[in-house]
């Protein structure tokens, strides 16, 4: 097999999907690498080794980030929540218990053009902003950010990618009350006013001036919580039988993983 070098990791992830067969994956690996794989072990495994390993994208860090934050929280206290619709932005990582907390990640394919618009948008919404990024941008992003904002470097150590918080997220006073209300569904909104009569611009007038911006950020806090619990449920009580690349798939979806795997 030729070296493993960075075009082919990209072709590699390019290839991947969990709606994939075996066989499907296994022509892609052998194009890539002008190889015939070893039928012995797992292409599920060898695809999601060294990707893991040697690409570092998004996706990359979204799975290892969850491992090493998320898993280690416990259903019932935190959601979290992939690809966020927040306005006009999706908040790459959210985690949602007594306090919101939204994570962006710019990997070293990313550039920091639409950060400005994303953490804007994201400071209607969440009390803490914070922004995951290689230590290699670090100087860059300090720059680019206000001192609200956390930043939590990464780097890899013997294969693995290690997190560090450089420094943390000052609470965010910002959020608007008629942002987080529309984020929500009319029928989120019929939980608050208890009227299914109600248009939803005449349920959040309703709402804003029934509850304080505080009560507004709780309930919102709360409704999103309740909103995606059952799909994090089912990612965290079958994480050690999901591949890392298909953590967001199988959050989206919550499909058998037989069925998928098969």
């Amino acid at each position: 097999m030729k070296s493993i070098k960075i075009d082919d990791l990209r072709l590699l992830f390019n290839c991947y999907s969990p709606l994939k067969t075996d066989r499907q994956l296994i022509e892609h690996y052998n194009k890539i690498y002008v190889t015939n794989f070893d039928t012995s072990k797992n292409i599920r495994d060898t695809y999601n080794k060294e990707i893991l390993k040697g690409f570092l994208n998004e996706s990359v860090i979204k799975a290892s980030f969850i491992e090493r934050y998320s898993f280690k929280q416990t259903p019932s206290s935190t959601v979290t929540v992939f690809e966020l619709n927040t306005g006009s932005s999706r908040a790459d990582i959210c985690m949602l218990n007594g306090k919101s907390m939204v994570f962006e990640i710019k990997t070293e394919y990313d550039s920091f053009v639409r950060l400005d618009g994303q953490l804007s948008d994201y400071k209607k919404a969440y009390e803490y902003l914070n922004l995951v990024i290689p230590k290699s941008k670090l100087d860059d992003a300090v720059k680019v950010i206000d001192d609200t904002v956390g930043i939590i470097i990464y780097f890899t150590l013997n294969n693995r990618v290690i997190f560090e918080t450089f420094r943390e997220p000052i609470f965010n006073t910002n959020f608007d009350s008629k942002f987080q209300l529309n984020q929500l569904t009319k029928k989120q909104l019929q939980v608050i006013t208890n009227d299914n009569q109600l248009s939803k611009d005449e349920m959040i007038r309703t709402i804003t001036h029934m509850y304080s911006k505080g009560e507004i950020n709780r309930l919102y806090i709360d409704l999103m919580k309740e909103k995606y619990r059952d799909r994090w449920v089912y990612l965290y009580e079958n994480k050690n039988r999901i591949k890392p690349l298909d953590y967001q798939w199988f959050f989206k979806y919550n499909i058998s993983i037989e069925a998928v795997y098969s």
